[in-house]
């Protein structure tokens, strides 16, 4: 058992008892089964670009949490951070998130979650000429 308090938000998948993924956020569980209906208000500006009827919460969490990050207003933001949370936004940046917003939205949430701007930059392998690789 870790002594981590918050425990960090994991998806787990879905099990026979109700037959959808959940979100765990801290010590609560939350499915995620929907866009919450503040983020499909504004879907016109934030998803102007592909079907709504097509992005599922949970598969295109990524793109919808950089989408309404970059793009949405406070109340999209706040929806976005009631249906996600504040750690599966942290494990977003993490996983090479930055690269999909803009350089003042990811200096004002690594800001905001405590993060460093190294934890959200991707490391590269080296190229082949480098001096540093090895054949």
């Amino acid at each position: 058992m870790s002594d981590r308090w918050p425990p960090p938000a994991v998806v787990v998948p879905a099990d026979s008892s109700c037959g959808r993924e959940l979100a765990f956020v801290g010590c609560y569980a939350r499915p995620v089964t929907a866009i919450p209906d503040e983020i499909l208000a504004e879907s016109s500006i934030l998803f102007d670009d592909v079907r709504l009827a097509e992005v599922d919460p949970v598969a295109h969490a990524s793109f919808v949490i950089a989408r309404v990050l970059d793009r949405g207003t406070l109340r999209s933001v706040a929806a976005l951070l009631r249906t996600y949370g504040a750690d599966r936004i942290r494990s977003f940046f993490r996983e090479g998130g930055g690269l999909q917003v803009s350089p003042r939205t990811l200096a004002l949430w690594t800001a905001h979650l405590g993060l460093r701007e190294d934890e959200c930059t991707s490391r590269s392998s080296p190229r082949r000429r480098s001096p540093f690789w090895k054949d």
